[in-house]
């Protein structure tokens, strides 16, 4: 059965099928996260009996530019342990830093009855953000490599 044959039978009965997905670790598996847009979800949310949305905001905070190679490779025990500001290896996430302060992520949660149905809402900027950010930190891990190394070398001479 295809996940549109069951949403149909679902429909067929009467029922209003709810497409979710489980984010997180264990402790966090039994959240229903919603899958689909966010007027879909107020549409959902008022199906399970929900009259209140709880708004859990997440603000931009500085740190979230600072970048630690041994704290984020833990696994490696040749990784630099320095902080690191990402905006020194990558220009364009440095324009980001206007975002400080500012709530980025809203998570959102309907409870109704017995369910909790649950939806990310991220600021339009928010997967590009995430991209460069990725990026910057792969940049600072070779250049705390390549830095390493070079120390290394001076050292031996």
């Amino acid at each position: 059965m295809t996940n549109e044959e069951l949403f149909a039978t679902i429909k067929a009965s009467g029922l209003i099928p709810v497409q979710v997905y489980n984010e997180g670790d264990e402790e966090n598996a039994s959240r229903a996260f919603f899958e689909g847009g966010l007027d879909q979800f107020w549409a959902a949310a008022k199906e399970i009996g929900s009259k209140v949305i709880f708004v859990e905001p997440t603000a931009l905070g500085e740190w979230v530019f600072i970048y630690n190679p041994a704290e984020n490779n833990e696994d490696d025990p040749n990784a630099v342990d320095e902080d690191i500001d990402l905006t020194s290896v990558s220009a364009s996430l440095a324009k980001y830093k206007r975002y400080i302060g500012q709530h980025y992520t809203f998570f959102l949660s309907a409870k109704g009855g017995a369910a909790d149905l649950h939806y990310i809402l991220d600021q339009d900027w928010v997967e590009h953000f995430e991209s460069e950010l990725e990026k910057a930190e792969e940049k600072a891990d070779i250049q705390a490599i390549t830095t390493k190394i070079k120390q290394s070398k001076s050292s031996r001479n």
